[in-house]
């Protein structure tokens, strides 16, 4: 069984501008990328009144 996280990047800003919380998601992320933990990042900024099934 492998595991997968979902991280979402809960941020006001619009790409392409850096968000502040994608820094420590990127650290967490590679922290469980070493241990074999496929992750993915979801801007929530993008997501207005619908909703979005990922698949990783």
């Amino acid at each position: 069984m492998s595991l997968k996280a979902l991280f979402l990047n809960c941020t006001s800003k619009k790409s392409p501008e850096v968000s502040k919380t994608r820094a420590p998601i990127d650290k967490v992320a590679g922290l469980m990328g070493a241990l074999n933990v496929e992750c993915g990042v979801v801007r929530v900024v993008y997501l207005k009144e619908c909703l979005i099934i990922i698949n990783i």
